[in-house]
């Protein structure tokens, strides 16, 4: 097990916010964050934080407002890279699911599960960018969490088709 120096908080929203959805730029872009007319930023709000971009990750954590989450050990050359670095690297600039391969396993698994809560059928590895069977352009995930859909939508997934969770 990884033993963490720091917990950050890399982003914060809401789960049914149509803003955070799969294609919103913040996931793939520097900056974007909310800031004060100082340039200081906002806590409390919802949205990217700088440490998002920056912080070299060794593990992440899924959390939700109820208490569920799923903590995951980043695996090989995705340990000590900046989530930013790592969603860029998975996914280029590829925002269309064609129901390629790539699309139907996910572009990367980055990371391996190591403790969950609350969460039913918890993905064992967190795949980036994920569509699984499904062929339709923007039905995908950008953070599979959660193994076998039900019907056509992720039910615990950050990034999705229409919303943040």
């Amino acid at each position: 097990a990884t033993t963490a120096k720091a917990l950050e908080l890399l982003f914060s929203g809401p789960g049914v916010s149509a803003t955070y959805r799969n294609v919103w730029p913040g996931w793939y872009n520097v900056g974007g964050y909310v800031l004060n007319d100082a340039g200081v930023m906002l806590s409390g709000y919802d949205g990217k934080r700088e440490a998002y971009d920056l912080a070299p990750l060794v593990g992440v954590r899924f959390e939700d407002t109820a208490g569920g989450f799923l903590e995951f050990d980043l695996l090989g050359d995705f340990r000590n890279r900046s989530l930013l670095s790592i969603v860029t690297r998975c996914m280029g600039s590829d925002r269309e699911n064609d129901g390629s391969m790539a699309w139907q396993m996910g572009h990367c698994a980055a990371g391996r599960l190591t403790s969950t809560f609350g969460i039913p059928r918890p993905a064992q590895h967190l795949l980036i960018g994920f569509a699984g069977p499904f062929r339709e352009g923007q039905n995908w995930v950008l953070f599979r969490l959660q193994d076998h859909p039900v019907h056509s939508e992720f039910t615990y997934a950050f990034g999705t088709q229409n919303k943040t969770n």
